[in-house]
């Protein structure tokens, strides 16, 4: 295996591994802002 295709597996596998943290570089970034057309609801205090 050439170091490019270990690169390419790293990349396809490490949403599979959270908990080795030395796959994180290859993770993609997760985005914080809301998907375009999702809905943000805010939580409300329960009412009881």
């Amino acid at each position: 295996m050439t170091p490019a295709e270990a690169v390419a597996v790293c990349h396809e596998y490490a949403h599979l591994t959270p908990h080795l943290a030395a796959l994180a570089p290859f993770r993609p970034a997760v985005s914080t802002a809301p998907a375009p057309g999702s809905l943000l609801l805010k939580p409300r205090p329960a009412t009881g």
